[in-house]
């Protein structure tokens, strides 16, 4: 299962002070974007952190015939294109806008050299973040070699916990439209056969809901997967 690294829900402006927050804004100049557009594209350089503010960015690499294949759905807080820490490093994926409109702080070298001096505590808290990151980011490469239903939950409980609420009864509703070609391409599998596992877990009474839009019971399927042996990480749940 291919995956692109970003850093997910961060904590990062918990972490900081009055102070930082307005340093970073005076340094930093908000973009946005609409949706289909790009924040960058895979072979250009890598000149720029983005911190997303608000909406969805779909993270896709080119696949046969020119199909984009969908890597990961980022969202507010997370971080994209950290490599703007390497010199002449370029993207390996496209980064397009998800959601009718996107709010991105970019943060090129020179300007987080200046946060370096003027908020080194923003620096801290940015390397604490990217460190405490990297045992969850470990903890994902074990999904590869989960059957394909165990798959599946995941990226659909994931979905659930970063861009929805659970209610009292323990369903979400996606906010945001996933098909089962951008389901297929997340877990590495053919459509057809992601099609077979939605179908199934709805017969289970576990979603409901088509065409891309759908609830989910999370306990059901958190149950399912942990009843099949599968050790699954979670992404918390979104206040």
């Amino acid at each position: 299962m291919t995956s692109a690294w970003f850093v997910h829900d961060t904590e990062l402006f918990q972490l900081l002070s009055d102070e930082d927050i307005r340093v970073l804004k005076e340094v930093c100049t908000y973009r946005t974007y609409h949706k289909g557009e790009a924040l960058y594209r895979a072979g250009e350089e890598a000149s720029a952190l983005h911190i997303i503010v608000g909406g969805h960015v779909k993270l896709v690499t080119p696949s046969a015939g020119l199909q984009e294949r969908v890597v990961a759905i980022c969202g507010a807080n997370d971080f994209i294109g950290e490599l703007f820490v390497m010199s002449q490093a370029r993207h390996h994926t496209d980064a397009i806008a998800d959601s009718d409109r996107v709010v991105s702080c970019p943060i090129s070298m020179e300007e987080y050299q200046q946060l370096a001096v003027r908020a080194p505590h923003f620096v801290v808290s940015f390397t604490q973040v990217l460190a405490s990151h990297l045992a969850y980011c470990h903890d994902q490469l074990g999904l590869r070699s989960l059957p394909l239903k165990e798959r599946v939950i995941h990226a659909l409980v994931h979905e659930a916990r970063r861009f929805s609420q659970v209610d009292d009864a323990g369903w979400a509703r996606l906010e945001r439209q996933l098909t089962h070609e951008e389901l297929a391409s997340r877990v590495n599998a053919a459509r057809v056969s992601v099609s077979e596992v939605m179908a199934e877990l709805r017969a289970a009474g576990m979603l409901r809901g088509h065409r891309g839009r759908y609830e989910l019971n999370i306990p059901a399927l958190e149950q399912a997967a942990e009843g099949r042996g599968a050790r699954l990480v979670f992404a918390p749940q979104r206040e």
